[in-house]
């Protein structure tokens, strides 16, 4: 009796803790409680299952995967699956339901340190690598990490150019990943101000005749504004989701911003997912209790959703882009 009662405990631990826990640890999670399509799957990188390895070993541990970043930028010794998960996002970037030639998109998340401006560097390479006329800009003039995971010169960049210091000509850098980027300049507390500027506004009228896509990344939404001022002058968002770091709470706080200052919000990267996870659940053998928690919709499927957007359906600013759940 014992023996049994112990095992009903578990399971019934085991079922709450799925209900209670708010971390992201997959896909599930975000068609759970969100109505986005996620754009893209990449899963985790090897020092990064050794990191989460270490984690249940010996406890939690600093987290360092923007140590990692710079190694994290696809090149040809990036793992196989993480290159096609990286390719797969590029080709449902093609069918998103934006009009005109230049289709500008923000790339943005909830927290730091979700990868987002990876997401950012790699979406710009396999566009560019597509046949693509692509600019990346770094928005995150307080924070900047496009430059350092390039290698790029840091003496002027977004920030001297929006402050009226130098003409864009001196701003554009290309590089190795075959696009052209502009990186953050210094660092600046008027991040927000900067961008609100109409210098901002004619940088991206001009350069939409050179570019077919423009990608810019940008702060996380729950620690500043930069990103929300941004809305009326692109075509909309992609927010970067990281596996076991990301919570649903935050990403719900981000989402609601989003919609308050009416953005488009086309849809989700998620960055860094465990496969095990995906395949099996966050509870491995009781999976099973977990998939009752969540609901297993479709994937994603660009060809349907570029056909909805036709008839406008997807166009319009979202207002009802989750389901809130108490």
């Amino acid at each position: 009796i014992g023996i049994a009662l112990g095992l009903v405990f578990a399971i019934c631990y085991i079922i709450i803790a799925a209900y209670m826990d708010s971390t992201i640890h997959g896909k599930n999670e975000i068609m759970a409680c969100f109505n986005i399509p996620i754009i893209g799957n990449i899963p985790m990188s090897e020092k990064e299952e050794q990191e989460k390895k270490k984690h249940r070993l010996f406890g939690k541990k600093k987290d360092n995967f923007d140590i990692f970043g710079r190694n994290l930028v696809i090149n040809e010794k990036t793992p196989f699956a993480i290159t096609e998960a990286y390719k797969k996002a590029r080709t449902n970037v093609f069918y998103l339901p934006i009009e005109g030639n230049c289709h500008k998109i923000v790339l943005t998340s909830a927290l730091a340190a979700e990868g987002k401006t990876v997401a950012s560097i790699n979406i710009t390479k396999l566009l560019a690598q597509a046949g693509k006329r692509v600019l990346l800009i770094d928005a995150d003039m307080r924070n900047p990490k496009v430059s350092r995971y390039l290698g790029l010169d840091e003496q002027a960049g977004l920030s001297e150019y929006l402050a009226g210091i130098c003409p864009v000509a001196e701003v554009l850098q290309n590089d190795a990943i075959g696009a052209d980027v502009i990186v953050s300049g210094k660092s600046s507390s008027s991040a927000a101000e900067l961008l609100a500027t109409a210098r901002m506004d004619l940088l991206l009228e001009e350069k939409e005749n050179d570019y077919d896509y423009i990608i810019i990344d940008t702060p996380p939404i729950n620690i500043v504004t930069d990103s929300l001022i941004l809305a009326d002058k692109v075509n909309g968002y992609l927010i970067g989701v990281r596996a076991e770091y990301s919570n649903t709470v935050s990403l719900k706080q981000a989402v609601t911003s989003l919609e308050q200052v009416d953005a488009n919000i086309l849809g989700v990267i998620l960055i860094n997912t465990d496969p095990k996870v995906e395949e099996y659940g966050q509870y491995g053998a009781y999976s099973k209790y977990h998939a009752y928690r969540y609901n297993y919709n479709n994937d994603y499927n660009p060809a349907e959703f570029n056909e909805n957007s036709a008839t406008g359906e997807n166009n319009k600013k979202n207002r009802n882009r989750y389901e809130r759940r108490s």
